[in-house]
């Protein structure tokens, strides 16, 4: 141990083999701390996505309990500001990474909700029934 310190009071600074190893190991943990935080905030826009499409489409079920036809319907969902367009007993709604649409059918007896991610991959589907 004092043989290595004496070489170490010895020296005027480090080589260059020393500087490569240090910024090589500092290297790695850098990468795999910005693969890290990549990962986290894309997995939290997912997350943030899937409960924007969860409570929108929770508001649309709540809506359609509450009216008896398809008129009181597309009134309940104005009221929401949510921005769904109707056409045809189908509403949509298109944000920039999902897309919702709600289907009634002609008996406005039954609700069927889908939601696409910016891909088309399904990421949310319910059904429901008066």
């Amino acid at each position: 141990m004092k043989r290595l310190l004496k070489k170490i009071k010895n020296k005027r600074g480090i080589s260059l083999a020393e500087t490569i190893v240090a910024i090589a190991l500092l290297t790695i943990v850098s990468v795999v701390i910005v693969t890290i935080s990549v990962y986290s905030v894309r997995t939290e826009r997912k997350n943030l996505r899937n409960m924007e499409v969860a409570v929108l489409s929770e508001n649309a079920v709540d809506c359609f309990y509450f009216s008896d036809n398809i008129e009181q319907f597309s009134d309940l969902m104005e009221q929401t500001n949510s921005g769904y367009i109707y056409d045809n007993n189908v509403f949509t709604l298109k944000k920039t990474n999902y897309q919702i649409t709600l289907n009634l059918s002609a008996d406005f007896k039954t609700l069927l909700i889908t939601a696409l991610d910016d891909t088309g991959k399904k990421i949310y589907t319910f059904s429901c029934s008066k």
